[in-house]
Order: C-alpha cells, then sequence, then structure tokens
C-alpha cells in the first residue's frame, strides 16, 4: 500500500530565504552525479525557491510604494 508523501512547510525570514536560494543553486551547479529523480527534484525545488524570491520581491517594491 503506497503511503502520501510527508509535506513540511518551513517558514524563513528574507535572509533565510536569500540563503536556500543560493544553496540550491550552488548545489545544482556543482552536482555531483546520482539519481535523477533526486536532480529533478532539487530542480523542481530550485523553481519554488525562485518563485518564492520573486514574490518577495513584488512585496517589498508594493510596501516601500507611496
Amino acid at each position: 500500500m503506497a503511503r502520501d508523501p510527508l509535506i513540511f512547510t518551513i517558514e524563513v525570514d528574507k535572509g533565510g530565504l536569500l540563503i536556500l536560494v543560493k544553496a540550491v543553486d550552488l548545489f545544482l551547479e556543482r552536482w555531483p552525479g546520482g539519481s535523477p529523480v533526486e536532480q529533478e527534484s532539487v530542480r523542481n525545488m530550485k523553481i519554488e525557491l525562485h518563485k518564492a524570491l520573486l514574490e518577495m520581491s513584488f512585496l517589498d517594491d508594493k510596501e516601500g510604494s507611496p
């Protein structure tokens, strides 16, 4: 019987998000090889983190505008 995957929600501030983005980008850039499934999962994580970064930038701009 297949089990549903565990889902975790992590809250980070702006600095934490920037560190996560840099870490995932660097990890993919220096990918050591291995499971293509894992690599695809990391790529998907990168996409989601970059979406969050763009959203953060949008919110920062919105808060700073008159």
